[in-house]
């Protein structure tokens, strides 16, 4: 990853989350831009029918409506290596049942599995990380 300030996806249904990650992302001096949907399909129709605008990371909730944050990793898969070598994903929630993040770190592109609310230093340590790789 470059060197840059990084371009974050939220997907997550609670709008007190988006609010508090919109905060943070405004403070840091590392996001360059975030973009919030509420619901999965809709990042996901984003994500394929822009993929020129993809972000650098997506900070994914588990239990979101309409579509699951499972499922949304799954169509994700699907699309194939060519997106996901280049698709960085960390899972955010307030599950803390194992099997979801059993099955969620099965995906080669989910980088983290942590719970919510995400500070400011989690945030800055994955930048880091994700700087490094």
């Amino acid at each position: 990853m470059p060197a840059d300030k990084i371009r974050i996806m939220f997907i997550d249904d609670d709008p007190v989350d988006q609010t508090l990650y919109q905060r943070m992302c405004d403070r840091s001096d590392e996001v360059e831009s975030t973009v919030y949907f509420s619901y999965a399909d809709e990042a996901l129709e984003q994500l394929t029918a822009h993929p020129e605008c993809r972000p650098d990371l997506i900070f994914l909730d588990m239990r979101i409506p309409r579509m699951s944050g499972l499922e949304f990793l799954q169509q994700i898969d699907a699309l194939g290596a060519d997106t996901t070598a280049k698709m960085n994903v960390i899972i955010a929630t307030t599950s803390i049942h194992p099997d979801d993040k059993e099955a969620a770190t099965a995906f080669s592109f989910v980088l983290d599995f942590v719970t919510k609310p995400i500070s400011n230093e989690q945030l800055q340590r994955i930048i880091d990380e994700l700087r490094r790789a």
